[in-house]
């Protein structure tokens, strides 16, 4: 039996507070009749939530990432982000939980300064 349970849950509700520091981001293609074509759909960012230290994989559709791939590489500043209803989404996939998490948009933090890890405990 293949059950697909869905349960969809806001981010900030697991992760309150949390922050987000920006590690990549690629571009998620669209496809048709299972081929990928060469349009890009959304763009899916890699983030480390600083508290808890875990790799979140989120998507965002828009077409445009918020800074260019080229200047995430090349910096050698941080960018901090912030996500606007990211929902997670959790289900069963050949018989394991997986999740998957959409965000409406994504912002750069305005916080330039260093995050002290003290104050997120």
């Amino acid at each position: 039996m293949n059950d697909l349970l869905i349960k969809r849950i806001n981010l900030n509700a697991i992760l309150p507070n949390s922050k987000y520091l920006l590690k990549s981001i690629r571009p998620v293609y669209k496809y048709v009749d299972g081929e990928k074509t060469d349009v890009v759909e959304a763009m899916k960012y890699e983030v480390l939530e600083v508290k808890f230290l875990e790799i979140l994989y989120i998507k965002v559709m828009h077409t445009q990432p918020i800074v260019s791939i080229q200047e995430l590489k090349n910096s050698t500043t941080r960018f901090y982000v912030e996500f606007v209803n990211a929902v997670v989404s959790y289900y069963v996939n050949n018989g394991r939980i997986s999740a998957s998490v959409i965000a409406d948009n994504i912002v750069l933090n305005e916080e330039d300064e260093e995050i002290n890890l003290w104050d997120l405990f």
